[in-house]
């Protein structure tokens, strides 16, 4: 029997959507029965759940990267230099083996590498305790300084914090970690009231603008996407250009040059690009993915 809602057809007469917080909570729920499909999967439970008979793995490269932000409008991250040591302390093949069980791939730009004008040219952001010492101390912290890192209840993000504060003790950067409930965290990265945070963002038309305009133009700070109050006036006028011409040439060219400007000055330490990970009940027929990472609800059936 097929069930017609609006434009699509549902081979499945009911479907209840349940909101489960706890990421780790959703993929046991798949494995007892509790729920059939469970999204955001996290890297170090796809061992188990590959290996488990009764239940499905979906994987695949997502338009997504994961990163620490800095706030750039406030001290110290106004300081370039600041950020630049930061970003060179932190050791992100070890957080990517470590926090994200290798799984995805380390960030090599600012967008995910699947993202139309993903920029392949950009050199790796070295790893170097002693160059970030140094550019601590040309910024005007040579005996260090203390910062905070906020992040919300998701452990992938608390694991990244506890990583980090260990990797930052080494150039004299004392980190202290908050932890803040989601809605609380979200109101204070719009507002501009945290120092440092873990967030990511998807591109979810797969077009770089969507990428870069939101998370990088100067118009569109807190609600509106750039949550490190990033500004740069050329980036401005590359992202306004890709955004306005319809020559796919220039826009290319644009986007390339603006990924350029953002990775040298490092309004994030950006960290991962993960993998779009669906546990399902095996049982599930029709299982299917749109390119935006929403399911094909309307084909699947038992």
């Amino acid at each position: 029997m097929v069930f017609t809602i609006g434009f699509f057809c549902f081979k499945i007469k009911n479907v209840v959507f349940r909101s489960i917080p706890e990421i780790a909570s959703r993929s046991i729920e798949v494995e007892t029965g509790g729920i059939d499909v469970s999204i955001d999967v996290q890297a170090s439970e796809l061992s188990r759940l590959e290996s488990n008979k009764d239940v499905k793995v979906f994987r695949r490269q997502a338009s997504r990267i994961n990163f620490l932000c800095f706030n750039c409008k406030k001290a110290p991250f106004d300081n370039i230099k600041v950020r630049q040591a930061i970003n060179m302390a932190i050791n992100k093949e070890a957080i990517f083996n470590v926090v994200y069980q290798g799984v995805g791939s380390i960030a090599s730009a600012p967008m995910s590498s699947v993202v139309w004008s993903f920029n392949d040219k950009l050199a790796p952001h070295e790893y170097n305790i002693e160059k970030a010492k140094a550019l601590l101390a040309e910024a005007g912290y040579p005996n260090g300084l203390e910062i905070t890192i906020s992040c919300d209840q998701n452990q992938e993000r608390l694991d990244t914090a506890e990583m980090a504060q260990a990797q930052l003790s080494e150039i004299g950067v004392k980190v202290n970690i908050e932890t803040l409930e989601r809605g609380a965290f979200i109101d204070k990265v719009i507002g501009g009231n945290l120092e440092m945070f873990g967030l990511g963002w998807t591109s979810d038309t797969g077009d770089p603008d969507y990428s870069l305009y939101a998370s990088f133009h100067s118009s569109m700070h807190g609600a509106g996407g750039n949550m490190s109050f990033y500004t740069n006036k050329k980036v401005d006028e590359l992202l306004q250009l890709g955004r306005s011409s319809t020559d796919p040439e220039v826009r290319k060219n644009a986007y390339f040059e603006a990924q350029e400007i953002v990775w040298e000055e490092v309004p994030c330490v950006f960290l991962q690009c993960p993998e779009e990970v669906v546990v399902y009940n095996a049982n599930i027929q029709g299982f299917g993915v749109y390119d935006d990472g929403q399911l094909k609800i309307e084909d699947f059936y038992f």
